[in-house]
């Protein structure tokens, strides 16, 4: 299944309004900045920031498709829709995605419709 791409973040503007605007959300693995979109009819939408220092470039598209997935799997109960931006930080990519899951569910609680640990 494709990620499209009004579920994506994709300039640069929408990141810098992220970042000062959203919610700051720090983690062991990685760091959620969040904020609620202004028209509830719209879709939430993911940004993900994956550096070098995380790995080579088979890493970072391993880390970024879990975060993909880990989005997906979330979208539809968060309410209000919301714009995030995902930063990984090194170490991500050995965590197994069963605990990677439970914490990015963690993160993600105070938008979703219902919490459920896993």
């Amino acid at each position: 299944m494709q990620f499209s791409r009004q579920c994506r973040l994709r300039s640069s503007r929408e990141f810098v309004r992220l970042r000062k605007v959203g919610k700051w959300i720090p983690g062991r693995f990685f760091h959620l900045q969040v904020s609620e979109r202004d028209d509830a009819t719209l879709p939430s939408r993911l940004g993900l920031s994956v550096s070098k220092r995380i790995g080579n470039a088979v890493t970072r598209n391993l880390v970024k498709r879990r975060f993909r997935e880990l989005f997906r799997s979330v979208a539809s109960d968060l309410r209000p829709p919301v714009d995030m931006v995902v930063i990984a930080r090194k170490g991500v990519d050995s965590l197994p995605f069963a605990d990677l899951k439970l914490q990015f569910k963690h993160a993600v609680r105070p938008w979703l419709d219902t919490f459920e640990s896993e």
